[in-house]
């Protein structure tokens, strides 16, 4: 892949130039697909739409696959509006059929139908099939571009199959079926070229397959593969019949899309905002989790409204409300993430609970010791007053370790809940640690006002 430098300084070049054709033709000598689709997502819509024209049907296939979230929709668009079904069925011919799958779910279903009357049988029916499945499942994902053949046959005869066979997508294993084309075993490539040629591929294959239901969840997928780290994974119905396969590229694909939707909900936004213009939909994004906060900080002005005796009579304690507040919202959050990220890799699980919560308490209690004594020792100093410093430290060390245990908890009810767990590390947590703080901090002072004078 060419360097962002060289890519940019081409656009700049290219944008100058006036003619379509001549630009499109130097961008397919200078550049890979994946770097011309790079480059197009630094255009103009107006732009855009004049070099994809001047480009040949293949090309013009090959930049739908590597355009990104902001890319796609334009080419989409584009097709939509200047090309005719048979022509869109040409541009498609040549790209995978769950890549298609994947364009085609863009299109409204009268169109979808019509774009597809002008696929080969064959293909036609394979993306049919693919397009039931919900987005976001093995089946979603899947290819129906997979090597598989008999357990009967010889090794010799296989071999003779692969010479003739059509271009796969993945040719890393062959898949043993029985004869009701149920999924049997696999047999690696490499392990077939050393197998003499008189044996079965029931006497070579691996008989403890991994395999995925086509409904199971795409992040579950993940998992497996990270696991067991496979190249590929066969998707199968309930009966075990071989539907297709996940290849490895498509498993990258949702790590990356998983993570970035969690890492998203942590913060209360959808990876969406990225690539919107629309400053309404930024603003609908936003606004539940804007109001979730909106609504927790009344509350925790709620609280010290309620111990507003306590706070008029010993002014100096409300200096110090933000500082127990922000430790345990830190400690909270951070927590929360380290659980939402172990749940996420299937490193965490409802059986671990004990030990997690133990383990993120120890380290909540050393953490808020040490910022205890700390801030204990700065209101003595500040203050004059003892008292005051021994409220401090062990409310900040009780607000810490009460933080972590939400933080250590709130995930794993996610969980249980059936909501995602990412949601557990954003607002919600911040909001619920610094409702919780407060009350530990004043509820002290109230306790020792007679003191504290």
């Amino acid at each position: 892949m060419e360097s962002p430098d060289k890519i940019n300084q081409f656009l700049s070049k290219m944008l100058m130039d006036e003619a379509p054709e001549l630009t499109a033709e130097l961008l397919l000598q200078k550049f890979r697909s994946e770097d011309i689709a790079e480059i197009f997502d630094q255009l103009e819509q107006a732009e855009i739409e004049g070099l994809y024209h001047a480009f040949p049907t293949g090309m013009k296939g090959e930049l739908l696959i590597y355009a990104g979230p902001t890319l796609l929709p334009v080419l989409i668009s584009i097709l939509k509006s200047s090309y005719g079904e048979k022509e869109i069925a040409e541009i498609l011919k040549d790209i995978s059929d769950d890549d298609v799958t994947d364009i085609l779910l863009e299109f409204p279903e009268e169109q979808r139908n019509a774009i597809l009357t002008y696929f080969p049988f064959q293909d036609r029916k394979e993306i049919s099939h693919l397009i039931v499945y919900p987005e976001d499942s093995a089946g979603g994902i899947m290819t129906t571009e997979y090597f598989a053949v008999k357990d009967h046959l010889t090794v010799r005869e296989v071999k003779q199959r692969l010479k003739t066979t059509e271009e796969i997508e993945s040719l890393l294993y062959v898949y043993v079926l029985d004869r009701e084309g149920k999924l049997k075993g696999v047999c690696s490539l490499h392990d077939l070229l050393l197998a003499f040629d008189e044996e079965t591929m029931s006497m070579i294959m691996t008989q403890d397959v991994i395999f995925v239901n086509c409904l199971e969840d795409q992040e579950s997928v993940a998992k497996i593969v990270e696991k067991y780290d496979l190249f590929a994974i066969p998707v199968t119905d309930d009966q075990r019949h071989l539907l297709g396969i996940i290849t490895a590229d498509d498993i990258m694909d949702v790590i990356r899309e998983e993570h970035t939707e969690d890492l998203y909900k942590t913060v209360g936004t959808a990876e969406d905002e990225i690539y919107t213009k629309n400053v309404m939909r930024v603003a609908r994004i936003r606004l539940p989790w804007l109001i979730t906060t909106f609504f927790g900080s009344m509350l925790s002005a709620a609280i010290l409204s309620a111990f507003n005796r306590t706070l008029q009579e010993i002014v100096i304690l409300t200096s110090f409300v933000p500082v127990i507040t922000a430790m345990g919202g830190n400690i909270g959050t951070q927590t929360a993430t380290i659980v939402v990220r172990g749940l996420a890799v299937g490193y965490l699980n409802i059986g671990k609970l004990k030990a997690t919560v133990l383990r993120e308490i120890s380290v909540a209690a050393i953490m808020g010791v040490v910022v205890g004594f700390i801030v204990s020792a700065i209101a003595v100093l500040w203050h004059g007053q003892p008292l005051l410093g021994v409220i401090l430290g062990l409310s900040m060390v009780s607000a810490i370790i009460v933080a972590s245990l939400i933080g250590s908890f709130a995930p794993f009810i996610f969980e249980r809940l059936h909501i995602d767990p990412a949601i557990a590390a954003g607002p919600l947590v911040t909001t619920a640690n610094d409702a919780t703080g407060i009350v530990i901090y004043l509820g002290l002072a109230t306790l020792m006002l007679q003191w504290l004078h």
